[in-house]
């Protein structure tokens, strides 16, 4: 498939010029007058805050710093520590050690052992109930379930994006459909068709690593858009009933594969970079794909894949589609900035500080404008969960270029919350049950044997708590 370049390492490589793709110019640095300070922010004297951060574009990140503090008085240190296990050991050791961090970002795997360990607490305390009440309304469903625990908010956006099905145009048409599948029935012989055309030997590219929520999500996402969810309301999985969606979905996943393979194996080990390449690479590996919405971003810009930035009838070749399934519905993941309890502990003002922080990164400044989510999304091609944005025309401007504003924003509304992921014992039963799912997947034992010993699995960490 030719040099494959990661989609963090390609905008960190990248830098500034992704706006000049994707916008047609840098949107600059933030500026702003002087009069945006409040008259209560530059009279009162807060307390230094400590923000933390794994590195991701600490440029970005020190630039806004720069600018809060000087247009809201309010003084922050700013630290970033590695990324992935590295942050979440580095952070488990300021909070188990007394810190200093009074805000941080907060992935929506680690928040519930977070939040039970007690490290977050919710903004609730601090922020004003109307600023709430309109978070509530402006987020999309499954950011504000992830930000959600016991009824209150635990932070704001940083970023995040849904579970999306892309797919080739070309091939699409080729193979004499006009639109795209919208039931799984439909993806199998749509599949099915691009493959006997012999338009590529691997259709369906799936992600299916038992790292990062990767299998789990990608089951989550079929079983959600056929209605269902893996655990019911008390907490109990679903996938032991036949009947069951969750069952329906890992059924489906287990004939593309063994039955009518339009699917491999090989998924176990590949990332979402790696299904994109499958579908721009020269000769084509697939046509379509369920990854990360961002995924879109590489596969329409040149110079991410060998074939990316293709178009057909003057249009990206590469499109998202609505979830096929009966409801559509799509899983959703989120980045946050959370307020920690050691900021609590400082005191009220060392809250009041953290919130306008948490508030100016993740919400709205004080003229009312989501101005770091947008510019994360117009410097870097991060994905927001704040929904007005897709009615900013420098929003819609840029993602025009890649994306189908419209369709984003509908799969956006239509996402929810993986189920179980809120339990501290998710990410235990994933590590133990995964490679078992994988065996069941590469028809090495039996699929209904295997379902049975998750659901016992995971009915033995829900009684340990």
């Amino acid at each position: 498939m030719g040099e494959k370049v990661s989609r963090r390492r390609f905008l960190e490589v990248a830098g500034g010029t992704i706006a000049g793709l994707v916008v047609g110019g840098v949107i600059g640095r933030l500026t702003a007058p002087a009069k945006e300070v409040t008259a209560e922010a530059a009279a009162k004297k807060y307390p230094k805050i400590t923000f933390i951060g794994w590195r991701y574009r600490p440029d970005i990140v020190e630039d806004n710093v720069k600018f809060f503090t000087a247009y809201y008085g309010i003084p922050v240190h700013y630290e970033a520590y590695g990324s992935g296990e590295e942050y979440a050991a580095k952070m488990t050791s300021l909070f188990t050690g007394g810190g200093p961090v009074d805000v941080c970002y907060v992935r929506d795997g680690d928040a519930p052992s977070w939040v039970k360990a007690g490290w977050l607490v919710d903004v609730e305390e601090v922020a004003p109930s109307d600023k709430i009440e309109m978070y509530k309304k402006e987020l999309s469903p499954g950011a504000l379930e992830i930000l959600t625990f016991d009824g209150k908010l635990y932070g704001l956006p940083y970023y995040g994006d849904v579970m999306a099905f892309i797919y080739n145009r070309r091939m699409l048409a080729e193979v004499g459909w006009t639109k795209p599948p919208e039931t799984w029935e439909e993806v199998t012989e749509v599949c099915l068709d691009v493959k006997k055309a012999g338009l590529c030997p691997e259709p369906l590219q799936l992600t299916l690593v038992n790292i990062d929520c990767d299998l789990w999500r990608t089951w989550q996402v079929m079983t959600f858009s056929r209605g269902g969810s893996l655990f019911d309301e008390d907490n109990n999985p679903t996938w032991e009933d036949p009947n069951s969606p969750a069952y329906e979905a890992i059924e489906w996943m287990w004939e593309a594969i063994n039955t009518h393979k339009i699917a491999t194996t090989k998924s176990f080990s590949m990332a979402h970079e790696d299904c994109s390449a499958a579908l721009a690479a020269d000769p084509p590996v697939g046509f379509c794909e369920i990854v990360h919405a961002y995924e879109l971003f590489g596969l329409n810009t040149p110079g991410h894949f060998p074939r990316s930035g293709a178009t057909y009838e003057g249009k990206p070749e590469w499109a998202q589609a609505l979830m096929p399934g009966k409801t559509h519905m799509t899983a959703t993941y989120c980045r946050f900035y959370g307020m920690t309890k050691i900021c609590k502990d400082r005191g009220k003002d060392a809250m009041e500080a953290a919130w306008q922080l948490i508030e100016f990164m993740g919400g709205k400044d004080k003229t009312g404008i989501y101005r770091v989510a947008k510019r994360w999304a117009l410097e870097a091609g991060l994905g927001f969960h704040q929904l007005p944005l897709f009615d900013d025309p420098d929003i819609k401007e840029s993602l025009r270029k890649w994306a189908d504003p419209e369709i984003k924003r509908k799969q956006q509304e239509l996402s929810r919350r993986e189920s179980g992921v809120d339990k501290p014992y998710y990410r235990d039963f994933m590590t133990i049950a995964g490679p078992e799912i994988q065996s069941a997947l590469a028809n090495q034992k039996p699929l209904k044997d295997v379902l049975k010993f998750a659901a016992d699995k995971w009915r033995e960490l829900k009684a340990k708590g």
